[in-house]
């Protein structure tokens, strides 16, 4: 808390403080002690003073409440430091790997985990606890307790999310204060690994663009040499095309970022995904982002194939 440059003028000699989740009217709460009262903060001088709350609320918002002043008016400037709570979090238990598992979600309230009930539960909810945790897109939305049953409460039932949020807790849901959900019905979820991910960059459209996997947490470019059909191919079924109609090259969609993550790739065509092929990766590439490779993949449409008239 600061008030004015000068130590005696103008500035806050006493405060209070409201918090909030919503910023709605009726949400606003008093800073209170352990008696139920208003906390009144004292303060000596406009210097930069550190003052600590003896209760730590849960807020998204802070109002700062001047009481007293000196002279007729006051300056302030003012920082809040916190910290984030769990609310929210998932986490996925008792699966194969770390891409599978039970959903549990964390409950601030309660301070504690619990999981969620199977019923109505599909992919667009697998895909959005999957995107939460930073994975790759939902391979599977399981309801049947394949990841067993736990002893935890269910606290979300009949999530249905669009798909398009960044977390479970986002989602339309019904409390199992309502309703209730059967043992043998707890959600769980198959994510793939976003490890050697592959994506297309630069194109006008989805199935065309420059190709960047995801290795070392990192988006990078494969380098072009040697680059040609059988290697596109690959990419364009890794990303569920039927074929590539042209392996490109000399960055076609432009030039990419960060590191060259592949080069000298070189598919026979018969791989499922661009890691399986060989390619020059016990040392670093000497190729420039100049030399970045790229695709473009056929669409089927109704029986018949549509090509990119690139």
């Amino acid at each position: 808390m600061q008030g004015h440059l000068s130590v005696t003028c103008c500035h806050v000699r006493a405060f209070s403080v409201q918090h909030s989740l919503t910023a709605e009217l009726d949400d606003w709460q008093s800073l209170t002690n352990a008696d139920g009262g208003a906390i009144r903060f004292n303060l000596t001088s406009g210097r930069p003073t550190n003052v600590t709350f003896p209760v730590v609320p849960t807020a998204r918002f802070i109002r700062i409440l001047p009481l007293a002043w000196t002279n007729q008016y006051y300056r302030v400037r003012f920082e809040v430091f916190g910290c984030q709570v769990q609310d929210g979090n998932v986490r996925l238990v008792n699966g194969t790997d770390a891409w599978s598992g039970r959903v549990e979600i964390y409950q601030h309230d309660t301070a504690s985990w619990g999981a969620v009930c199977g019923k109505d539960w599909g992919i667009n909810d697998a895909n959005t606890v999957c995107r939460q945790l930073d994975l790759g897109a939902a391979i599977q939305a399981n309801t049947a307790s394949e990841y067993g049953r736990g002893d935890l409460p269910i606290m979300m039932s009949r999530v249905a999310c669009e798909g398009t949020e960044s977390r479970l807790a986002d989602c339309p849901f019904v409390s199992t204060k309502y309703q209730q959900c059967e043992s043998s019905n707890v959600a769980g979820v198959v994510c793939k690994s976003k490890l050697n991910t592959v994506r297309l960059v630069g194109g006008l459209n989805d199935f065309s663009g420059r190709v960047e996997i995801f290795r070392d947490d990192t988006w990078g470019t494969i380098c072009d040499r040697n680059w040609d059909i059988r290697d596109a191919g690959v990419v364009c079924r890794q990303l569920g095309f039927p074929s590539a109609v042209e392996a490109k090259s000399g960055a076609h969609y432009g030039e990419g970022s960060g590191q060259v993550h592949m080069e000298g790739v070189a598919c026979t065509g018969s791989e499922e995904e661009l890691d399986d092929c060989p390619s020059l990766s016990w040392t670093a590439s000497t190729c420039s982002h100049s030399r970045d490779a790229g695709v473009i993949c056929s669409v089927e449409t109704s029986g018949s194939e549509e090509n990119n008239p690139e």
